[in-house]
């Protein structure tokens, strides 16, 4: 199983977040019983996951932070295939089986940090830190930045360096890349997801320390 592939800008070789081509997924009971004062909607659950994908791309499982993993109750198709990827799912139970219905699955960044070249810009356009927390096997963040949404905005990681210490620990020092396009003003505030790989850093450095926007976030892979 590898890894969705991601898309980078050349000129300062960010990651985007990965564009999944997604068929929409539309659940149609509230239509018919819109009508009923006695219809309540079902509550809806978003969580971070891991979508696996089958060799003809479509979802066949989701794999939720919590341990949880449910079979999609309809299809999802994508343009990758036999792959895992990090995304963000709003789905409700799927009444009398084990399956879920999926209302939106969108890719987030989950990408590995690439060790920091001199001769590449660093871009770290400001966003805020809303939210940040530690899952089994990623540190996530929830941010903000200001846009159009006119142009997309670059989203990376950037490994910039790793310390030893005399009592032999290390520590791993990652940066949250975010490249503004050009004339991009600030119309509406957008909110993202992502996710730093911490499983790739086990067995390799004692503390991982995320930067974004000059804010420190600590965790132990």
């Amino acid at each position: 199983m590898k890894r969705a592939p991601h898309t980078g800008i050349d000129t300062y070789r960010l990651v985007l977040t990965i564009a999944l081509s997604l068929c929409m997924v539309v659940w149609t009971g509230c239509a018919e019983d819109d009508d009923d004062e006695d219809f309540q909607y079902p509550d809806m659950m978003t969580e971070l996951a891991e979508a696996f994908t089958n060799s003809s791309g479509n979802v066949s499982r989701i794999l939720f932070d919590s341990g949880t993993e449910y079979t999609p109750a309809h299809n999802i198709s994508t343009n990758v295939k036999d792959t895992l990827f990090r995304c963000v799912c709003s789905y409700v139970y799927d009444k009398g089986s084990k399956k879920i219905n999926v209302y939106n699955i969108e890719g987030i960044l989950s990408a590995i940090p690439r060790p920091t070249d001199p001769a590449d810009e660093h871009p770290t356009d400001e966003v805020k830190l809303l939210s940040h927390w530690r899952s089994q096997r990623y540190l996530n963040a929830y941010i903000s930045y200001k846009t159009t949404d006119k142009d997309k905005h670059g989203f990376g990681f950037s490994e910039d360096e790793v310390k030893h210490y005399e009592d032999g620990r290390t520590a791993t020092f990652v940066t949250l890349l975010h490249k503004r396009p050009a004339n991009d003003s600030e119309s509406y505030t957008k909110r993202i997801y992502v996710s730093l790989p911490l499983y790739y850093y086990q067995g390799k450095t004692d503390t991982v320390h995320l930067n974004i926007s000059g804010i420190d976030i600590t965790a132990i892979p």
